[in-house]
């Protein structure tokens, strides 16, 4: 009896652990394109994101985290805070009989706003404002993008203008801005 109740036991512990819980998410269809889709009000969505490196030469392995959480406001606007890491080892000189170093940092916050102006499925095309400040203990930056899209039977086609200004606090007097077209 004892046998059998602990078998009954192990497998309704199995059964709990591969019974799926509900989670839900957008459909993300492009990695750096962005569509002007916003999530519903009060929606919650938590994206970690994970960009592995190595190279073999130098010895270099490195993981950039980035966890997001994303917020619908309204039917139009969404916002979301990213807190972003890294943990890296690699082959240093030789100090102190350590040829490996191994380090974890925090690389920053960045927040960003999405505003849907009008949708791609009602509207002629999708359009979207969105802007992202970014802040990091050796640098700051801004982001803004203007995204275009629709949907069409079958296909989705997009397009973001992107405006991005960044300061590098480790050097002096330096900074950076860009503009691009990201289209798919």
């Amino acid at each position: 009896l004892i046998m059998l109740a602990r078998r009954f036991s192990a497998v309704s512990a199995l059964v709990l652990l591969g019974t799926p819980v509900v989670a839900e998410a957008n459909e993300r269809r492009f990695t750096h394109t962005y569509e002007s889709a916003v999530l519903n009000p009060g929606e919650v969505e938590l994206e970690p994101w994970s960009t592995v490196r190595y190279l073999q030469r130098d010895y270099l392995l490195r993981f950039d985290e980035r966890l997001e959480m994303e917020l619908g406001l309204t039917d139009r606007w969404q916002t979301a805070l990213y807190l972003k890491f890294r943990a890296q080892s690699e082959r240093r000189p030789i100090v102190a009989g350590q040829e490996r170093g191994t380090s974890t940092m925090f690389r920053g916050i960045s927040w960003e706003n999405k505003l849907k102006l009008t949708d791609s499925l009602a509207d002629a095309f999708g359009s979207a404002l969105y802007l992202e400040g970014t802040l990091a203990p050796t640098e700051a930056g801004v982001e803004a993008k203007l995204i275009l899209d629709k949907r069409l039977p079958g296909w989705l086609v997009a397009a973001n203008l992107v405006a991005e200004h960044e300061w590098d606090f480790s050097r002096v007097a330096s900074t950076t801005g860009e503009l691009k077209l990201d289209r798919v």
